[in-house]
Formats: C-alpha cells, structure tokens, sequence
C-alpha cells in the first residue's frame, strides 16, 4: 500500500463522507468554493512513536518539529522513513496506519501522526480534530479538542494541491474531520457562556458565544453582531474594535438589560451566517444557578455555580461563603450540585477557565479569587467566614492557594488532594529544571508550608484511592504536624477517590462532617500581633496581615518577612529575608516610635500613613512613599506569564515580507486559539498597522491593555511604540542582543515581559525573534501549561529542539529597575 505523500488523488487518500448539509449554497457571503467538500475524514495515515519526553517545562526537546516543522520548506514524511533519536535515545519509524470506520485513529504508541490531501481547488474548511492538542495545516499551527469538549473545530487554510497535516499531543485515539462552514462569519453553537436568570432580579446579563471567521483575508470592516432579546423584545447592535484578522475564533463579550420576568431567550446574529438561539434559565432565588461576569483578565466572560444558603433571607444569620474547586473535568455546577444546602452557607464553584483549565495554578488561580469576590458581593458573606475546600485537582488548589495566602481563609478542607507537581506525576529533569521551577514556585507547595501552620486545616482522603494516593494526604499532614500545625484528617478505610455514603447530606468526599464542623467553627483571625510570611513574589502574593512584600533582593526565589510583637518600647522588630522593599500597613503603625531591622533600630519619618522599608545595597531607609512606578511592583511585575492579563491584545508584525507576517500570524493566532480552547478566554489578534491605528484615532482601544508583541524591531512596526528606550533587549534579523550582548542566527527567540511605554501598569510581553524559523520555534513553547515556568526573559536556539536545556542561552529576571545584570544564566552558541 502506497504512503499518504505517494496517493496520486483524493478518492485514494480520503474516504469521502457526505453528511447533513452544514450550510446553503445559496447562502450569500460564502467563501468555500463549491468544489470543496462538504466534510471529509481521513483514513490513511503514518504514525510515529514518540521520540522525546512530555512534561511540565517550557522548552523541550522535539525531534519531530525539528526534522519536518521548524523550516517551512522541510519535506514531508514517508512510510519508512526513520526520525534521528530524539531524547528517549532510540530512533523512530514512521509507520502505515489506518483510522476505523467512525475516523478515529488507534493510538497505541503513537505520539505524532501525518496524513495529505490533494484537492482540486484552494479555500477554507473546519478542522475538527478530537483527542490531540496540536495541529500542523501546512506547516501552520492549530489547536485541537484534547479534552473532548465537543468544540466542533478550528477554520483552515486548505491549498489547490496537496496538503500535509501533522497532529501531537494525542490523548486517546485521535479523530480529524473537516467540514464545510456556512459562511465567513457565523456564531458556533457549540461554545457560548450563559447565565441562569434569577426570578425578581433585573439588571445587566453578560454573555458570550464563539464567532468564527472562516476566510484567509482580514476582515477590515467586521458585520455588527446583533442581539435580539426574546420575541420582539429589546435589540441591541455592536461593532468589533478590531478587523477580523484570518482564521480566528473570538469569544467577545456581550451585556444585555434583562427585567425580572423578561423572555430568556437571546438570538445572536453576524452578518449572513444563520442566527445562534440561546435559551438562558429562569430559577427561584434559592436554587442552584449558574452565574456570569466580565473577567479582568482577557475581558471574557465566565461562569460560576452557586448554591445559596437555606437560611439567606433569616434576620440575623450571618452568612459564610465555601469556595469548592473542582477535579480535572468536573464542570462548575455539577462541582455545586454534589453538596447540599446549609442554612449560613453559600457554595460558590468556580471553573478553573475551563474543566480541566490549568489546575487552579496561574490564570485558574486568578479566576478562583475573582468568582470569590463575585460571590461575595452577591451572597452577602462575611469577608471573615471564607472557606477553600476542593476535590482531586481542586484538592491540590486548596493547597495552592492556601499555601500562598494563607490569612484569606478562615479554614481549608482539601479532599483528595495533592501536593505538587513534583510529588503527583514528576516534571522532567534537565540543567535548567531548578530555574524553570523556580519561575513556577507558587506550585512547591512545600516549601510555603510555614504559611499553613496557623490556618485551621481538615484533610480528607480515601485509604484506596488509586487516582490520587492517599500517600500525598498524609505527605502534607506530616509536614503541616513538623512545622508546628494542628490539623484535622479523616483518612477514610476502604474508600477510592470519589466516594459517598450516608454521613452527609451531599457526597460524602466532598461534605464530610468534619470538615463543616470546621467551618462552623472558625471565622478569620484577626490581625495578629506576631506575624511570618514567605512569598514567591510580588505577583503571586504581596500582603499578609497588612505586612507587604512589594519588591524583592533576587527574583525568582523566595522572601520572608517577620514582624512584631511591638515591645514596650514602641519598637517593632522585623526579621526580613530577600526582601528589597517592605510595606506596613496602618495596622502596624499604631504605637510605633522605631523599627528594629535585622537588629538594626530606624526611626521613621513622621506624619500618618502606611510606612515603606527599603534596602539599597546593604542600608535601610523608612519614608512614607511607596516604589515609583517606573519600578517593578506587585501591580506590574514578571514573570512572564503576567504579560496575559489586563484585557491583552496580541499584536503581530506586518512590516517584514509576506512570509515573515504569515509566520508572525501564524504564531499570534494559534497563541489565541490556545487561550480561548484552554481558558475559555478572548483575545484579539491585531496587526501591527491596525495597532497603531487604533492608538491614533481610538486610543480608548488599545490604552491600559498588556500587548503581546510578535516579531522583532525590523518585521513589527509597533515595537518601538510599546517598548521604551530603556529596554535592553534588542531584536532585529538575523540578531538578538540583551544588554551589550548578541546572539547571531535566524533560529533564535527570546521571550521576555516589560513595561509598556507611557503607561504605569501595563506590561508587554514579548515574543521576539530573529527570524522565520526563530518564530517558528515559539510554537513548540508550553506558555499556557501549568507547572511549566518561565522566569522575566528566556533566549533560545533551535537547539532546544535537539538538547532541551543545552539550547537555552540566556536566562533569568530583571532587577527591580527593570534592569538586566546577566540573569541566572548568559552563554554563546558555541560550547
């Protein structure tokens, strides 16, 4: 049998499928061209075993993208074709293999698969590829549906002629199907974000759905999107800020006025794609419901379950609110369904982003504390009675979360929970893995352990778990009882991982009495008059009990701060360990004559106010002012993960040759199907030239936003515009310097975050190249995968493809300054 790269046509390479008419042809504004097929699933395919490790690290090894990817003019694969040994040391074989009869692909040891197609004429279909997270159309990168969340596809650019796909990252037996989209721009059913509505309550409901833009030229001027409420009720049209860019999926937020009582049916429309019906829920107060907000992240918007308390409107009952986090897969309101109802206690679930999301670490971590304060506002719970509790995955949140701000609780309850990363599944090994840790610390669990000491903690497991052993409980309950703590635990004989019983009104792992009898118990303590405190940084957790850690001696490791008690003398003794910046509240103001700094006793200034400490070289100074803005601060900081907040734009370059802005696109946009497939998130793909548009006649648009820029100083026309002149990293072709240092080659990247220019709290973060196959190579980086580090800046080659860590050549954060002093690691090209 021949390979797929020697099938002379079509109806040898594919089996053809007819299926259900997905759109007219009579519908007007429709790209795809008649000739094209209405669906198609591929059969043939070779297969390859995996050639290097998986795991939680930003840059790997990857023989695969080497060989057939990096260069766009590298030749596709053929049956019996042997791949270099990659990492696991042994040479691969692509292989011959034939997907079933219902498409799908037997995995077996599988790690990459390639299949081609020829078609007769060019133009758009949509790739629906389920159980892997990678797809490569002509060298151009995609997501795939890895969880299975049923999200129907992504549009591609398919070419008269052949066409080589690649898919990695497989879970399960993977299925690829293209189908027909009925028009340039329509609305996808199959992702929209919604709320109940709630009898006797009016006001603005916020909502989304997906729109795609199924075309391979921007959309310049984008149709309006129109939302109709109920039948001849209230309409509303809105215009998109930005052009359309090619084959991207967006998720825009929508607000509508709802009264109570008003039809809960809303039809979106755009342009001439058929209109999108969504039904939203009425519920009674007191039911559990699924509630909605505009997130500050990406500007999204994103959903929570809620279970009200019993006992929500009896006078004089003070309410607490439990904040349960849920397990890997586990929507959001099933999480809220598994409990049942107390009289003083509101359930809030929130998402993580998505069911599986990013494991209550990073943006997770971020959307657990902005679902809190939604809930808070909208239950009426004391801010002192706030619970974390949490099963499997959201065990490990509990900790998380717990473990870098500890004085938010008045008690934590995880359940099934594990520890780390490093204790629950491992991270590879490597020369770099303690920095790329490091940049990923809030998540070293244990080494926060002493911010868990005095949080009243119940810990909950079954004895025969075999998802999540019952070893990780008892892991954390001898570290807790060594550091000095005194927690609870019920390690249940004979139960598994999701058990129930008839001990609770809900499951049994979930409400176990012990732990709501805790809860019951406790309320926030107040403000202590001895306070210890260890934080990762400024961005993860800057403040405990008014005691802020605003900026640090070395970045990427951790400080301790210890104050009080205030003695008789007025003199508050501090105990501060790599800390460059210390602020008191007023808190810790009251009584005070002098502070006694490692022993060495500071008068402060006089007037009232917080104070500020700050170190320069060995030397402490007290005034009242906090760190200038220009400086690094727990508002604007690294590491680089941070540049994806503050409603981001992700700004590609246009200023180059074709082939540098299709790349460049290419990178921005497979960046934005990411976000919005793994955070149900939104973020706009602008070019260069709309940018700076944008910010000339619309400079509402684009202020205050975090920029992802893409490119170098030569192919992206905005870079000076968002970076100042002080910055020290200097991309251009063929080129890469930092500092008074440069790097020579096309294959280099560098990923780094820093201040917008003009602006006090927004950040840039840059994904810098010197070249196509440097920016090629960002595809291969793991930006959104939890556990995986990255510090301030971060400078490859295309040896990270074939050496992992050996191709790092610089590495580390910048000083509080913003400046560059060498970083953790600077080296050449040639070792």
């Amino acid at each position: 049998m021949a390979c797929p790269r020697e099938q002379a046509s079509m109806r040898v390479m594919w089996s053809v499928i007819l299926a259900v008419v997905l759109g007219s042809s009579s519908l007007p504004n429709t790209l795809v061209a008649p000739e094209l097929p209405e669906q198609l699933v591929p059969r043939e395919w070779l297969v390859l075993s995996a050639t290097d490790r998986r795991g939680r690290r930003p840059f790997g090894p990857d023989a695969v993208f080497l060989r057939y990817l990096l260069d766009p003019r590298s030749t596709p694969p053929v049956s019996g074709e042997e791949v270099a040994p990659g990492e696991l040391g042994h040479a691969r074989v692509w292989t011959e293999r034939n997907a079933g009869e219902d498409g799908r692909l037997p995995r077996e040891d599988a790690a990459w698969a390639y299949t081609a197609v020829e078609l007769s004429t060019g133009g758009v279909l949509m790739a629906d590829l389920q159980g892997a997270s990678r797809l490569f159309v002509n060298g151009v990168g995609f997501v795939g549906d890895v969880y299975g969340y049923g999200k129907r596809g992504v549009p591609v650019a398919l070419r008269a002629g052949r066409n080589d796909l690649f898919i990695s990252g497989l879970r399960g037996d993977p299925r690829l199907g293209l189908w027909r989209p009925p028009a340039v721009v329509f609305f996808g059913g199959w992702d929209s974000t919604a709320p109940d509505l709630v009898e006797g309550r009016e006001g603005l409901v916020q909502l989304s759905a997906l729109l795609v833009h199924a075309s391979g030229e921007t959309l310049a001027e984008p149709p309006r999107l129109v939302v109709q409420q109920g039948a001849g009720g209230a309409r509303w049209e809105r215009a998109l800020p930005f052009p359309l860019a090619p084959l991207v999926l967006a998720k825009p937020p929508l607000a509508m006025a709802f009264a109570d009582g008003a039809d809960g049916r809303v039809t979106l429309a755009a342009g001439e794609g058929e209109p999108l019906t969504i039904d939203l829920p009425r519920v009674s107060p007191g039911d559990l419901r699924t509630e909605t907000f505009r997130s500050s992240l990406d500007g999204s918007v994103q959903r929570f379950a809620l279970r009200p308390a019993t006992g929500a409107r009896r006078v004089g009952l003070e309410m607490g609110l439990v904040l349960s986090l849920h397990g890997a897969g586990v929507a959001c309101r099933n999480q809220a369904a598994a409990y049942g109802s107390y009289a003083d206690l509101w359930i809030a679930a929130p998402t993580n982003r998505r069911p599986f999301g990013f494991d209550w670490q990073d943006w997770g971590r971020h959307d657990a504390y902005e679902v809190l304060a939604h809930a808070l506002a909208l239950s009426g719970a004391h801010s002192d009675r706030c619970y974390l509790t949490g099963h499997s995955m959201g065990g490990h949140g509990v900790w998380h979360l717990a473990a870098n701000d500890p004085d938010r609780w008045a008690a934590i309850a995880p359940s099934a929970g594990w520890e780390s990363f490093d204790s629950y599944g491992g991270r590879p090994d490597g020369e770099l893995a303690e920095l790329w840790q490091a940049a990923d610390g809030a998540s070293r669990t244990l080494r926060l352990i002493e911010n868990l000491v005095g949080l009243p903690t119940f810990v909950l497991h079954g004895e025969s778990d075999d998802n999540v052993p019952a070893g990780e409980a008892r892991r954390m309950l001898a570290a807790l009882e060594a550091a000095g703590g005194a927690p609870r635990s019920h390690l249940a004989e004979g139960r598994g991982h999701w058990w129930d019983g008839d001990a609770a009104v809900g499951a049994d792992c979930l409400s176990w009495p012990g732990i709501f009898e805790l809860f019951a118990a406790r309320r926030r303590s107040a403000v202590p008059s001895e306070v210890s405190f260890t934080t990762i940084g400024p961005g993860v957790d800057a403040e405990h009990f008014g005691l802020r850690v605003e900026q640090l001696v070395h970045w990427g490791r951790p400080a301790r701060a210890r104050a009080g008690p205030l003695d008789e003398r007025g003199v508050l003794p501090l105990e501060l360990e790599n800390v460059a910046c210390l602020g008191l509240s007023t808190r810790w103001t009251l009584g005070l004559r002098r502070l006694a700094v490692d022993g060495v006793e500071l008068e402060p200034p006089g007037g009232e106010g917080p104070l500020w400490l700050r170190l320069d070289g060995e030397l402490w100074s007290v005034s009242r002012s906090a760190p200038p803005p220009e400086e690094k601060h727990s508002g604007r900081t690294g590491p680089f993960k941070r540049a994806f907040e503050r409603r981001f734009l992700l700004v590609y370059a246009t200023a180059g040759t074709q082939a540098e802005a299709d790349t460049s696109l290419g990178r921005a946009r497979r960046d934005a199907l990411a976000w919005w497939y793994r955070a149900n998130g939104h973020a706009w793909v602008v070019s260069d030239r709309d940018f700076l548009a944008s910010a000339s006649e619309h400079p509402e648009r684009v202020s205050e936003r975090n920029v992802i820029l893409y490119g170098n100083a030569d192919t992206n026309a905005a870079w000076d515009a968002v970076l100042p002149e002080a910055c020290p990293v200097r991309a251009r072709r063929g080129t890469l310097s930092i500092g008074e240092r440069t790097w020579e080659g096309d294959d280099l990247a560098c990923l780094f975050v820093y201040p917008r220019r003009g602006e006090e709290r927004s950040l840039v973060g840059v994904q810098a190249d010197s070249g196509i196959r440097g920016a090629r190579l960002g595809y291969t980086f793991k930006t959104f995968v939890s556990g995986a580090g990255f510090p301030d800046l971060a400078l490859v080659s295309a040896r990270v493809l074939a050496e992992g860590d050996g191709g790092v050549l610089a590495a580390g954060w910048f000083d509080r300054a913003w400046g560059w002093t060498g970083g953790e690691l600077e080296r050449s090209r040639e070792r």
